[in-house]
């Protein structure tokens, strides 16, 4: 290879053609040997040799050992975390588990899987609060703070009571500014209202739209607290003219607060209207004239005059009035809002002269002079006379306040941890406790940073065992012989004389990288390392995935500390045959020799199937004969069918009436809209799980067990019917497994079921 190098880099220009054949020596031979390093684990040519004693033999026999049948199933245990401040931490319980029946117990190890926060607090001191503002000024507040601890143990302070001095302008109730000084916290802010001595108002009002009155008004205490004072009448003196009735009054008075308005109004003298008769009518000439009565308005509380039209005169008939036709009144005055005026024609002659009038209400009218009779209080609202002068504090609510010192001892929170249990978990009386960081410099202060168990209890189980591996009970004991130079496809080079390999499918397997077993060997001062990939790698839809998928979960690396310099023997250092470990504790034997069987777990390459494993060829066709004793039936489907199997299957495998499923029989030829599709599936139990967790139904068995099944499905086109029999309805699908491997079909027999329409058999 040196030479090589050297005739390249001498060449001038340098050879394409050496280039080339530099490439092609590249992919066979490690670059660390061809530069000149250490010794390459593949050399075969000095100036390195393959073993410092003997010669690499032509085959290895690897026999395989502990292949776990479980795994950990997920928890059963997790840890609730309870106090009065902080969160987000979150635990489970690590052991006891394993066996449901006989690994329950005291929990003998918890974990934290999320240390929360906000579990200690800094330490408190008393806060700085500043009072200022209202409408006044001059005045100077101090507070006094106390502090109160909450359910928690943790204190916040607040406002108990405020000292004044001074001041003037203020407003009785004004609300005071409470502030907390920088670095101060403030929960809830404190409300404080200044108070002053608030005295009997002496108010004045008016009104508009008028003149000549003066008003004198009284008041009278409202009884309430902070006291306050009511309009309780108005007196008008005076000259009084043009005043409309209802005007409202309005109030008014030096150094009086008005907290609620008042409500007074002026109602004028009231005189007797002129009323004016209208008939609504084409006729004319009529003439009426109508009596007026005086009443009480019904509108007014208490009561004032108002006039009613008790009577109307005819004085002349006129002409061309019709029955019926409406009478009218209108006044120099004005009508009360609720009482209505409501007359009409009762009888006319042959010209429509008007015989006969009826009044069926008479209204209520009156004039107002514009003079004030009185004013009417509704309502005395709330006044009162304030000099602005301070007379106490008042603290509404005394907030809540505190200030962080980091040089206090902090506040820790008291923890409560529950276990929140799933079946077959039942257990009691285990007390768990959680230790708070409460270094304050720390950056995880106030996080849980431990568990510990004070008193375990009993019954017990973190997690169990669920067959989710199966490997041990189809490897455990198994030997492979393995021979140099047959890695044939995938990521290994044919030719690489330190790699032994043997696939478990052949070349003709629909994978680009099948299931095999290797020993790789690394030269006299590197330990050997064995590969065991596993023989189905496809995922639910048929492909081949780069992730670990499916069964992959029994490939496994075994590695060993010892070296091999005499490839003659493969021994250890005392001298005996090789021993490999992986790190789910399988093991791997190694010895020398053994006669290679290419056949070995092969069979064609279309045999490796999870269910099949390799033991015997997959049929490639299937009979299925169907006895069809159905009443009503409008086709007899009894016969024997030729089902080809799928070409690309999924983790199962399946056999249809034609290739790809997709053509359906049809079996009478008088009616071709009469189809028929059979379909037998053989699939692993779990093969609902992906992944090969426990099985959707329970059974726990992963690829150990598999499952056959057939589905007969039955259409009419065009008629819009269609029936499926299927042999898993009502079944024990667990009850269904049988043990693995298992290639073939033949010889069973399935009852197929359907509940619209009877069932039949299906025999293969």
């Amino acid at each position: 290879m040196l030479e090589l190098l050297a005739a390249i880099q001498s060449a001038d220009p340098p050879s394409l053609v050496l280039w080339g054949l530099f490439v092609l020596a590249a992919g066979m031979y490690p670059v660390g040997f061809m530069l000149g390093a250490s010794c390459s684990a593949c050399c075969t040519a000095p100036p390195c040799s393959q073993c410092t004693a003997g010669a690499l033999p032509d085959t290895l026999t690897v026999t395989l050992d502990n292949m776990p049948e479980q795994t950990q199933g997920p928890d059963l245990i997790s840890l609730t975390f309870s106090s009065c401040f902080g969160g987000g931490a979150a635990g489970r319980v690590t052991a006891p588990g394993g066996d449901p029946d006989t690994g329950k117990g005291p929990i003998s190890a918890v974990s934290l899987t999320s240390s929360g926060s906000g579990y200690a607090k800094l330490g408190r001191v008393a806060p700085t609060l500043t009072i200022s503002g209202g409408s006044g000024t001059g005045a100077t507040f101090t507070p006094t703070l106390a502090s109160t601890d909450d359910a928690c143990g943790v204190p916040t302070w607040s406002l108990s009571s405020v000292a004044f001095k001074g001041g003037t302008g203020y407003v009785d109730g004004d609300e005071l500014s409470v502030s907390e000084a920088v670095g101060d916290t403030a929960e809830a802010v404190a409300v404080v209202r200044v108070q002053t001595t608030r005295t009997q108002p002496t108010l004045s009002a008016s009104a508009s739209g008028g003149s000549g009155a003066t008003f004198t008004v009284t008041t009278a205490s409202n009884g309430d607290t902070p006291q306050t004072w009511g309009v309780s009448g108005v007196s008008v003196s005076g000259t009084t003219s043009s005043y409309a009735d209802m005007t409202k009054l309005s109030f008014s008075g030096t150094g009086v607060v008005e907290q609620i308005e008042a409500e007074a109004y002026v109602r004028t003298v009231r005189v007797q209207p002129t009323p004016t008769l209208t008939v609504q009518s084409l006729g004319s000439g009529a003439g009426l004239t109508a009596t007026l009565t005086q009443i009480d308005d019904p509108a007014e509380l208490p009561a004032r005059p108002a006039w009613e039209v008790s009577a109307i005169t005819i004085t002349a008939g006129g002409t061309g009035y019709s029955v019926y036709d409406a009478i009218d009144c209108t006044t120099d005055g004005q009508g009360s809002p609720y009482s209505w005026f409501y007359a009409y024609v009762e009888e006319v002659d042959e010209d429509g002269a008007i015989l006969a009038v009826t009044l069926s209400s008479g209204g209520a009218f009156f004039k107002s002079t514009g003079e004030i009779d009185e004013v009417q209080v509704n309502s005395g609202g709330e006044y009162y006379h304030d000099d602005g002068i301070p007379t106490g504090v008042t603290v509404e609510n005394g907030g809540q306040y505190y200030r962080e010192d980091a040089s206090e001892p902090p506040y820790v929170a008291e923890i409560s941890i529950l276990t929140s249990q799933g079946l077959p978990s039942a257990g009691a009386g285990a007390i768990l406790t959680a230790t708070v960081n409460d270094d304050t410099s720390s950056p995880t202060f106030g996080q849980v940073t431990g568990l510990a168990i004070t008193d375990a209890g009993t019954g017990y189980l973190a997690w169990k065992w669920i067959n989710s591996k199966c490997c041990g009970s189809y490897y455990n004991g198994m030997s492979v012989v393995v021979r140099r130079n047959n890695s044939g496809i995938g990521v290994y080079n044919p030719s690489e004389p330190c790699v032994y390999m043997h696939r478990f499918c052949g070349v003709g397997n629909i994978n680009t990288n099948p299931g095999h077993l290797s020993v790789e060997y690394y030269g006299p001062n590197a330990a050997p390392q064995i590969r065991l990939v596993s023989e189905d790698r496809r995922d639910r839809a048929g492909t081949v995935s780069s992730d670990t998928v499916a069964s992959e979960i029994c490939s496994t690396t075994f590695t060993t500390s010892q070296t091999v310099p005499n490839c003659d023997t493969w021994l250890d250092a005392d001298g005996d045959p090789l021993e490999f470990t992986a790190a789910s504790g399988a093991t791997a034997t190694l010895v020398v020799g053994g006669e290679y069987d290419q056949g070995f777990r092969d069979s064609g390459g279309l045999s490796c199937n999870i269910c099949c494993k390799g033991e015997d060829p997959i049929p490639l066709e299937v009979e299925a004969t169907i006895n069809d004793p159905r009443e009503n039936k409008i086709v007899d489907l009894s016969g024997t069918y030729v089902l080809k199997l799928f070409p690309r299957p999924p983790l199962g495998v399946r056999w249809v009436t034609t290739a790809g499923g997709i053509t359906r029989i049809c079996p009478s030829p008088a009616n071709p809209g009469e189809c028929v599709s059979i379909e037998i599936q053989l699939e692993p139990c779990s093969s609902q799980a992906n992944g090969f967790t426990e099985d959707a139904y329970g059974c726990d068995f992963c690829h150990q067990k598999c499952r056959a099944f057939a589905a007969v499905s039955l259409e009419w086109y065009g008629y819009g019917y269609h029936f499926y029999y299927t042999s898993t309805a009502g079944q024990d699908m667990c009850a269904m497994c049988q043990e693995t491997p298992t290639c073939s079909v033949a010889g069973m027999t399935w009852t197929a079921t359907s509940t619209q329409d009877g069932s039949m058999t299906v025999t293969t």
